[in-house]
């Protein structure tokens, strides 16, 4: 009688490790399936950030180059623009320096009328 008693608490306590063993089997699944499912949230919300930091600097990039095409395109414009206010500054100066040889010339036109017209006076007086 001692003996069975002693089997049926053996017996009964093997079932109750194994059940326990079971249990924490299935304890340790549901973890590790949680914590897969956790960390497969994480990643993917931390994969969706690296793609945009990503394209935020394609991004990034791509305006750079926008505006170093832009800053070197207004640079040129610069310059045209500086070229024609000075070729519009030179023909000033030459449309002055055409009015000044214009008057000159009047002024040296009067002076010979003057003289020829001098010439004959004195010519038509010497021969009277």
């Amino acid at each position: 009688m001692l003996q069975d008693l002693v089997r049926q608490h053996k017996t009964a306590q093997q079932d109750l490790l194994e059940r326990n063993e079971q249990r924490r089997q299935a304890a340790v699944k549901s973890v590790s399936d949680v914590s897969a499912a956790l960390l497969d949230s994480v990643n993917s919300g931390v994969a969706e950030v690296f793609m945009n930091q990503q394209d935020l600097e394609r991004e990034v990039k791509l305006l750079q180059n926008q505006s170093d095409k832009m800053a070197k395109s207004t640079k040129n414009w610069v310059n045209l623009m500086n070229d024609m206010s000075r070729s519009l500054k030179e023909l000033g100066h030459v449309e002055s320096w055409a009015s000044a040889l214009e008057r000159d010339m009047r002024e040296i036109a009067t002076t010979l009328e003057y003289v020829n017209e001098t010439n004959r006076t004195d010519s038509s007086q010497g021969e009277q």
